[in-house]
């Protein structure tokens, strides 16, 4: 019961919040929206299709999943006789956008990431601890251009979906069940974006966003449908 309770609090504050936000994000966007539209023929309108690949320069996997006790235990923080790796990959970034309107569109986001951190103790608990995670993460996105021109497009966009996890753990190259903690599946983001079309199909992309991983950037390129 106690947890029904539980459930249903934190439901509640998070509608709240949702409004709030939603009430915030309108307030922005009537500031930074233009007073007066772009005159000529948007590189970028209603019934428009855009599809781009890119690369996260951050990659937030191992520091968002909370590690079991055993680092601590062992002295990782400046500890005598341990030693630590650590390895990334990605996160790596495919999108497509379609316009639903000449400012707004309606998106489907993927993304991989992988991280992984050895600790190795030659004193206190000796052998070698690896901790192995993969983030593979679908997002539904509505996006909102506040300034398309035959060659600009800066945008925002926000993200909701969800992240799978997957984490392996092992001692010695043995695997072992995960002492450690699966951050939640629920993902969101939101971002601001800019492309900037070198040809009238070609553009590279540049994002600055806030998720469940955290702050991020992302560079990538991409291509009018």
């Amino acid at each position: 019961m106690k947890t029904t309770y539980t459930k249903l609090i934190i439901s509640v504050l998070l509608s709240l919040s949702f409004i709030n936000t939603k009430a915030q994000v309108r307030e922005i966007l009537e500031i930074i929206k233009p007073q007066k539209a772009y005159e000529g023929i948007p590189v970028l309108q209603k019934k428009s299709q855009f599809l781009h690949v890119g690369i996260g320069l951050v990659n937030n996997v191992v520091s968002v999943a909370s590690l079991s006790s055993l680092p601590s235990i062992l002295g990782v923080s400046g500890g005598i006789g341990v030693t630590t790796t650590s390895s990334k990959t990605g996160p790596f970034v495919l999108g497509y956008e379609y316009f639903v309107k000449n400012n707004m569109g309606i998106g489907l986001d993927l993304s991989y990431a992988k991280a992984s951190k050895s600790y190795k103790s030659s004193l206190f608990l000796p052998g070698v601890y690896n901790y192995n995670y993969t983030a593979t993460t679908i997002m539904i996105s509505t996006i909102y251009h506040f300034y398309t021109t035959n060659k600009l497009d800066p945008y925002t966009k926000a993200s909701i979906g969800a992240t799978i996890w997957k984490a392996k753990y092992s001692k010695d190259g043995n695997e072992q069940p995960n002492p450690s903690t699966i951050p939640s599946p629920v993902a969101y983001n939101g971002v601001i974006g800019l492309r900037y079309f070198v040809t009238p199909r070609i553009a590279p992309v540049g994002e600055l966003s806030y998720s469940n991983l955290r702050f991020s950037a992302t560079v990538g390129v991409g291509v009018k449908l």
